[in-house]
């Protein structure tokens, strides 16, 4: 079949296998077929190992971006908690002025009473001495 496509391409008769070059023809021809299944075979190995290069460098790249954004992530989580850690100091610190106010509010409104107490007690005291 591959020597009556040859004859026919060559314009010759698939009977006629005696005209000069003819067996040489087919000779080069199948040779001809060789060397460009072999060009072709080179160039899908080659192909092949573009693309696996290409895909090694993407996971590569996409490793590295994934470490970058990791990394990125804990830097802002760290500086958050700085913030948050900050901000919960000034509430604590807030809150704690507020209470010491309160408690001065508190001991300063009792102190009159304190002192009038302290007094009426003296009073029940001595008067208890001086008529006994």
């Amino acid at each position: 079949m591959l020597i009556e496509y040859c004859l026919k391409n060559s314009g010759k008769s698939p009977n006629d296998l005696s005209y000069k070059g003819g067996v040489d023809y087919l000779k080069e021809y199948l040779d001809e077929i060789k060397e460009t299944e072999q060009k072709a075979k080179y160039i899908i190995e080659e192909a092949e190992k573009e693309a696996k290069a290409r895909i090694n460098r993407a996971n590569e790249e996409a490793e590295e971006f994934l470490l970058k954004v990791r990394k990125e992530a804990e830097e802002k989580g760290v500086l958050l908690l700085k913030e948050a850690r900050g901000e919960a100091t000034k509430e604590v610190e807030r809150i704690k002025r507020m209470y010491d106010e309160k408690i001065r509010e508190i001991l300063n409104n009792t102190r009159p009473r304190i002192e009038k107490a302290s007094e009426l007690i003296l009073e029940k005291v001595v008067n208890f001495y001086v008529n006994s």
